[in-house]
């Protein structure tokens, strides 16, 4: 049965793992990942006293089968509070089952515990974003716009 927890150290490996396995099957994969950069980041997350961020991750029998990094800080103009995510990656063998379903219920637990007045999930990896909007949807969320992205590298504009 899959289950939803917040990520330990030990989990550090098969995350920066995964990861990669997220870039390169998304939008992203002409940029470089850094292993060491990713470690970093997600050391920070763990280490965060404040609040401000978390690691969930769904587990089935002991194996990692995805993530949702997240973070929660008020608006820039006024003190409500938002929660949205940093990355979400499940792995293609758990696509299908209720891994992707309970990381998003994990985190609505997580914001509500902190008094965060809304919740976004951005979904910008141009993967699977007709099956996620459903998914969303039937969740209760709307749809509020669009994620538009300009590659500077290769456009001679």
């Amino acid at each position: 049965m899959i289950q939803i927890r917040l990520a330990i150290m030990e989990d550090l490996p098969v995350l920066v793992a995964m990861g990669r396995q997220a870039l390169e099957e998304s939008r992203y994969q002409t940029f470089n990942y850094d292993d060491a950069k990713v470690r970093k980041s997600l050391e920070a997350y763990l280490a965060d006293q404040r609040g401000k961020y978390a690691i969930l991750v769904a587990v089935d029998e002991g194996k990692i089968l995805g993530y949702l990094f997240v973070m929660a800080e008020a608006y820039w103009f006024c003190d409500s509070v938002v929660a949205t995510n940093i990355s979400w990656f499940v792995s293609p063998e758990a696509r299908g089952s209720s891994a992707a379903t309970k990381l998003v219920m994990g985190f609505h637990r997580w914001a509500k515990n902190r008094g965060v007045t809304e919740l976004k999930l951005i979904v910008s990896s141009a993967h699977y974003i007709e099956r996620t909007d459903k998914m969303l949807r039937r969740m209760g969320f709307t749809n509020i716009g669009g994620n538009y992205a300009l590659n500077l590298k290769s456009n001679s504009n």
